[in-house]
């Protein structure tokens, strides 16, 4: 009898990661087309590149070979696809090199045509047994780190006579195909390849509007998954929403965000979530089946928990308003969220919650960091993504810093933690230029003692949360907009004026409630003990021994605005 052994197929493993992802999603300023994009990328990943894979062996096209066999897809989302297949075990060596590699390059080639110039970096490695996939694993994921080192040509550059540059990303130069009619205003409009492909890409239109060979279903693949999540999850009338009620239902333009609102109150707010310590995690995983099972729970526990925050927060639209938020993108741990500027900070702490609650439930306990942006509408969106990336950044690091540890399934992640910021202008610089050039203009202390840092944030999601009940109870005891501008430029004049400042609102206010509130909650620095003594507006604390003031006034004058009076924990 023949030893079964000798007739294993060989199992190869093979990975497409998305390179510059949000770069491609967000080059462009309108919100149709970032809206668009980023359906184009969830369609790539979840549709159009496991058929070109062969994940249809009926319809696998002739180039996939006919001996190569898509086993099953193991990580699938955020941009990402991680594949096994096997070959005939007669196959030789060099002609499985021939197969896998004219395979990348097709998939990769691929990619950069139907986003018309984004760019994707695919490898593989050859593995026996299933013992050996962690080291297999491994191994890709350093060829895929070695090949995206290696810069890239850019594809896909627009030709043609048009040296105009692109109306919506402002990068690349217009070409015939990218010259597009405006019904609205009755005017062409120049675009480059790559948003032009967005703007026709995902068009909510009608059948016979569609181009030949092409049907409703491949514009709405990605609406197909996300409106099952929202049927399963979603509370009061969300829950019955089909995929064309949500095409209406989407703001197309950021103007749709802020109908309605007065002149000074037309501001967005932009969170941008990540999952902590996902690649120590995956990592730590050393069965296909049990990162199989990772990969698909830990998407369906965020997707859950943006849909059941959402649909708790808003109301369901009627009478052909539009919905307050709009998923920019959303993918394995990833989630970039536009939504109304006083909904932003209770979307993002339930979202954290339950991703903590959700993920823990499933055993696969992770936590997670965001970024919260609050900008005008007219600001450009591409320094509001800068800013979101540069504060989840700034949350994570600070984690790690100040050791903010959770002991999850044996294992010690970072604490979850929310950092913000307020884009108010044009010209505003990122997050930490700007805190650093404040601190720098604020008078020292005295001359063996630091200057005070105007900042408490990052936040602890706890003490994120009692900051928000402070600002809360605050407006609920009549903290007036006047005097808390005189505390916030009482910082800014040094330490012996905040501390008059301070001190002054408290044993001045007219209300005693609203003066032991205000008292509470400079002490308590919005959620943070304080570690040694009271000097209103600081909290004192010793790092390294070295002395360190704290004030939570800025904190709490960025967002008082922002900060609902009704329904706080909603």
């Amino acid at each position: 009898m023949m030893d079964k052994s000798f007739d294993v197929r060989p199992k190869i493993l093979l990975k497409l990661d998305s390179d510059s992802i949000h770069e491609y999603i967000f080059s462009t300023s309108k919100l149709r087309q970032i809206q668009r994009a980023s359906e184009l990328i969830d369609d790539l990943i979840f549709n159009l590149l496991p058929r070109e894979m062969g994940d249809d062996q009926a319809d696998a096209l002739e180039s996939t070979g006919k001996d190569l066999h898509l086993e099953e897809k193991i990580i699938q989302g955020g941009g990402n696809l991680l594949v096994e297949y096997s070959l005939p075990a007669t196959t030789p060596d060099d002609g499985i090199t021939e197969i896998m590699d004219k395979l990348v390059g097709r998939l990769c080639d691929f990619y950069e045509q139907e986003t018309c110039g984004a760019t994707i970096t695919g490898e593989w490695v050859r593995y026996e047994k299933e013992k050996d996939f962690a080291a297999a694993l491994e191994k890709l994921n350093e060829k895929i780190a070695l090949k995206k080192g290696i810069p890239k040509l850019s594809g896909l550059l627009p030709g043609g006579s048009y040296l105009k540059r692109c109306e919506s990303c402002g990068k690349g130069t217009c070409d015939i195909s990218g010259i597009i009619f405006d019904r609205k205003s009755g005017s062409n409009r120049y675009l480059c390849a790559g948003c032009a492909n967005k703007e026709k890409n995902g068009s909510p239109i009608s059948e016979e509007g569609l181009p030949k060979g092409q049907t409703r279903q491949r514009l709405y693949n990605k609406t197909e998954r996300w409106i099952e999540y929202w049927t399963k999850y979603a509370a009061n009338a969300w829950g019955k929403m089909d995929k064309e009620e949500y095409y209406r239902l989407l703001p197309v333009s950021f103007e749709d965000m802020v109908k309605g609102e007065k002149e000074g109150e037309m501001w967005l707010g932009l969170i941008y979530f990540d999952g902590n310590g996902m690649g120590e995690t995956i990592s730590a995983i050393r069965q296909k089946e049990k990162l199989k099972k990772f990969s698909k729970q830990v998407d369906e526990a965020l997707n859950r928990s943006v849909i059941e925050t959402l649909s708790s927060l808003f109301p369901y639209p009627k009478n052909g308003e539009k919905a307050q938020f709009n998923v920019l993108m959303l993918g394995g741990d990833d989630l970039v969220l536009l939504i109304k500027a006083k909904k932003a900070c209770q979307a993002a702490r339930q979202i954290i919650d339950k991703f903590e609650k959700y993920t823990a439930k499933d055993g696969f306990p992770l936590t997670a960091s965001a970024g919260i942006v609050f900008f005008h509408y007219k600001y450009p969106i591409s320094k509001v993504i800068h800013a979101g990336k540069e504060l989840l950044k700034n949350a994570k690091r600070h984690a790690c810093e100040e050791s903010i540890k959770k002991m999850l399934g044996g294992r010690e992640l970072p604490g979850s933690t929310i950092d913000f910021t307020i884009l108010s202008d044009p010209g505003s610089e990122n997050p930490e230029t700007y805190r650093k050039k404040l601190r720098e203009r604020t008078p020292a202390c005295a001359h063996d003692v630091k200057r005070p840092y105007l900042f408490c944030r990052p936040y602890e999601v706890s003490a994120f949360r009692d900051l928000l009940k402070s600002i809360k109870k605050l407006k609920e005891e009549g903290l007036s907009s006047s005097r808390l501008n005189r505390l916030r430029q009482g910082v800014f004049a040094g330490r012996s004026r905040a501390m008059y400042s301070a001190l002054h609102a408290i044993a001045h206010g007219t209300d005693p409630k609203l003066q032991k509130q205000l008292k509470d909650t400079l002490r308590d620095g919005g959620g943070r003990k304080p570690i040694d003594i009271f000097e209103p507006p600081y909290i004192v604390g010793e790092t390294e021994g070295e002395v360190i003031r704290r004030t939570v006034v800025l904190d709490i004058a960025d967002l008082f605005q922002f900060v609902r009076d009704d329904n706080m924990e909603g």
